[in-house]
């Protein structure tokens, strides 16, 4: 039902309006109601149903999106994103669905082509996206360029990124978003060498619940940091974490890699 009402969207909306002037339109013949109210009630119950609509389509997206959060299965989510774009009108709801399609790209590890859309989207061109919006954008986008191994441009986003979030009035809102920007400033901190830094970055976030994909990107960056200082027994830990919990995520296919490579090295130290 929600798929085929977001899909038909205005369908749905004309027959709700044609609907409600069936039922407005005899009692204006046998009142003295105002032609005006007939167009405040069309007003008023076609914003109704384009709320209903809406609203099917975001419980379609926010299932695909807690698929990926819990299970890290990206797919539906690309499966939703490239759907509802073949038939959502609104501007500010598709920036909505291809930052998330690049969420889902991100995680398949498909990372040129998630700068690629990225790049193409340019969010800053459209005065009404919301602060929130504009911060998710910045931090993939960050995302995308320190996988490209790109700091510089990594660290502008980046810092985009967290001068919006901490201006966010909402502390729920705030945190959540200060919360995600973690792993990229760990991230960053990592590329420039900085391991003591990025560790503590990552600790002061490990005591809160995430979702089980945040968790995941997470144990990639603490097994990065391991490898790094030597500490081979604690990114092992990490990579068995992320090939037992990762489920479909790219990062399960580069955690195997890395962990090869340490026992690898660890049999021909033997040798």
């Amino acid at each position: 039902m929600y798929r085929w009402c977001a899909k038909h969207g205005r369908l749905i909306i004309w027959l709700w309006l044609l609907l409600s002037l069936a039922i407005y339109l005899p009692l204006l013949y046998l009142t003295d109601l105002s032609i005006i109210w007939l167009f405040a009630y069309l007003f008023f119950m076609a914003t109704a149903a384009w709320a209903f609509v809406n609203g099917c389509a975001r419980t379609l997206l926010k299932q695909a999106v807690q698929c990926l959060h819990d299970h890290c299965d990206p797919d539906p989510l690309l499966r939703e994103t490239e759907d509802q774009l073949t038939y959502s009108r609104s501007k500010t709801y598709n920036q909505i669905l291809q930052i998330d399609k690049c969420v889902a790209l991100r995680y398949m590890g498909q990372f040129d082509r998630v700068l690629e859309i990225l790049i193409n989207l340019n969010i800053d061109q459209y005065s009404g996206t919301i602060p929130q919006n504009k911060v998710i954008y910045y931090n993939n986008l960050a995302d995308a360029y320190i996988e490209a191994k790109d700091i510089e441009k990594a660290m502008i986003w980046q810092s985009k990124a967290r001068q919006i979030a901490a201006d966010m009035k909402n502390p729920k809102i705030r945190e959540s978003l200060l919360d995600t920007l973690s792993l990229n400033d760990a991230a960053i901190l990592i590329l420039r060498g900085q391991y003591a830094e990025a560790e503590l970055a990552l600790l002061s976030q490990a005591g809160k619940q995430k979702p089980l994909v945040k968790m995941i990107s997470a144990a990639m960056l603490f097994a990065e940091i391991g490898i790094h200082i030597g500490n081979f027994d604690a990114a092992r830990e990490h990579l068995n974490f992320v090939i037992t919990n990762g489920n479909k995520v790219f990062d399960v296919q580069k955690a195997k890699y890395m962990l090869d490579n340490l026992q690898n090295s660890r049999a021909d130290n033997i040798l």
